[in-house]
């Protein structure tokens, strides 16, 4: 673990996506990530969208590498996001993985470091 990486989470999250071959794709200062894992966590996020009006400009949803009721969901907002809180806020709010977003909203405060990603296969 170095400085930059003190609980070792970035390290695990490089390692993890060589393994699988796959690439890490960072949301813009203007995105969400949404991490989708089940039809009802599906309209969650058809539920909650429309709560945050303007904020959002659209979305395009994929299938994620999980397959099955699993998707990808990147929203496009209106303006940059402040700080990687409100993006973890944001993407709870909308039905994403709540552990994964706890997890997240931990290494954000441990480590100061935005740990939002998708893994995405390699072109």
């Amino acid at each position: 673990m170095s400085e930059a990486d003190p609980n070792g989470w970035v390290a695990r999250r490089d390692k993890k996506a060589e393994e699988l071959g796959m690439d890490i794709v960072y949301p813009e200062s203007d995105e969400l990530f949404v991490d989708i894992d089940s039809v009802e966590d599906l309209k969650v996020f058809h539920k909650n969208l429309g709560l945050l009006g303007d904020l959002v400009l659209g979305y395009m949803r994929t299938p994620s590498n999980g397959g099955g009721d699993h998707w990808h969901v990147k929203v496009k907002l209106s303006h940059a996001l402040d700080d990687g809180f409100d993006r973890i806020a944001l993407q709870s709010l909308l039905g994403s993985d709540r552990k994964r977003e706890m997890l997240s909203w931990i290494t954000m405060k441990d480590d100061g470091a935005n740990p939002t990603c998708f893994f995405e296969k390699k072109p």
